[in-house]
């Protein structure tokens, strides 16, 4: 079949490959036609397929995976100046789908709440993935760096446009976002208060941050494993407005909100059951898998009646139930959608089933949690075969669950009261 192709359109066909695997397979497939258009255009067919690849952000990403090189040039110049390798071209395409989870994660936060995957215009898109490998760059070199030289990153940075930098540094929140809400997600029990990143966590890199997020990596574990940096990004950037004489404080921050997207979905919106404004901060099922980020076990076992959050010999099993994970590969296995879809579903209180096509605020689904997370145990042990002890009188009010082990092992206190005060 390839006999019959002009070369020319053998190279027009390797140009459009969509990945470097596909390449690899073409030129093992016709080692006498694909192989040798490629030997005779090598540089142009891995640019084309590295851009099919990252798309218009390419420069920005090559210097990431050529940021260790010590000739490393501008971006203007940098696809003219570097051929790119085998490992270049492997690590340009791990990072182009990293960068494409953030992105997904990005637009669902703040471009449009309904879609699980991106919904950034071409331009928005554009811009947010511009600046995730500067970024990027800016944090590997960092990290290479022992001497920690403030001025050399400052330099980095002031050869940036303003409106750019203003991109990145909308970035670099985001990513704090993220690391905020793995630190969240892997908040457990007995602790009592979320635990929250240091302000430089982030600058491990965008790479680490959403795998730790991914792959709900315990806060201890980010810390032990990922040391943190001293340099401080907010500081430089700072500097950087001064010696450029621009806007601080609040106008900035309202500017830098703005800076990747322009428009975004539903930002009106309100929420179903108490009709207040909340717009992207509404929650429905298209984002309940993002909840772990938010809500931790400390306080969802928090929202539960009476003494029951004092009860270890009750609370333990519903904290190992949320964090269990995967024996193979270590993931959570608890649903975050499923949970909250049986929550609605209960027909336990006045209220009645919640509609699980509406949009409801973070204040309504704690209030949900509130008045459903006791009675969604009881039915959750119930089908996991788990047992349950006989009633105490006083339930979830009993006193004496809390200072008596023998008491709160030995009798249920998940279940109502059916006496007056408790014991």
């Amino acid at each position: 079949m390839f006999d019959r192709l002009h070369p020319d359109v053998l190279d027009k066909i390797l140009l459009s490959m969509p990945d470097f695997q596909t390449l690899s397979a073409a030129l093992r497939t016709s080692r006498t036609h694909f192989y040798s258009v490629f030997q005779a255009h090598p540089k142009s067919i891995v640019l084309s397929i590295a851009y099919n690849v990252v798309g218009p952000a390419l420069p920005q990403a090559v210097r990431v995976v050529c940021q260790a090189d010590p000739n490393l040039c501008d971006e203007d110049a940098i696809l003219a100046d570097h051929a790119l390798d085998r490992d270049a071209c492997e690590d340009l395409q791990l990072n182009a789908a990293t960068v494409q989870r953030l992105e997904h994660l990005f637009s669902l936060r703040h471009k449009d709440r309904s879609s699980a995957t991106s919904r950034l215009t071409p331009d928005e898109s554009f811009r947010f993935r511009r600046a995730v490998y500067r970024l990027w760059l800016y944090c590997e070199r960092v990290r290479a760096d022992s001497e920690e030289n403030p001025s050399a990153y400052t330099h980095l940075l002031d050869s940036w446009p303003a409106h750019e930098l203003l991109e990145m540094d909308r970035v670099a929140v985001f990513l704090k976002d993220v690391a905020s809400w793995s630190f969240v997600s892997g908040t457990e029990w007995p602790e009592r208060w979320d635990r929250i990143p240091p302000n430089t966590h982030f600058m491990r890199g965008p790479a680490a941050v959403l795998r730790d997020w991914e792959d709900a990596v315990s806060p201890d574990d980010q810390l032990e494993f990922n040391p943190g940096v001293s340099v401080n990004l907010d500081e430089q950037l700072h500097e950087i407005r001064q010696k450029r004489n621009l806007k601080s404080g609040d106008s900035y921050t309202a500017d830098r909100a703005k800076a990747i997207v322009d428009a975004a979905i539903g930002a009106e919106d309100r929420c179903h059951r108490c009709h207040t404004p909340k717009g992207l901060d509404l929650w429905g099922r298209p984002k309940w898998h993002i909840l772990r980020g938010f809500l931790s076990v400390p306080c969802m076992i928090n929202l539960l009646e009476g003494k029951l959050p004092r009860n270890d010999h009750e609370i333990s099993p519903l904290a190992d139930y949320i964090h269990a994970r995967d024996d193979d590969d270590d993931r959570l296995t608890f649903d975050w959608t499923n949970f909250i879809e049986e929550l609605c579903e209960m027909d336990v209180d006045a209220e009645g089933p919640w509609d699980t096509n509406q949009w409801y605020c973070f204040d309504c689904l704690l209030a949900l949690v509130r008045l459903r997370l006791r009675e969604w145990w009881i039915a959750t042990k119930v089908k996991e075969g788990m047992p349950i002890n006989e009633n105490c009188w006083y339930g979830y009010n009993c006193r004496t669950q809390v200072h008596r082990p023998a008491h709160r092992s030995k009798l249920n206190h998940l279940c109502t009261p059916t006496r007056g005060d408790p014991a």
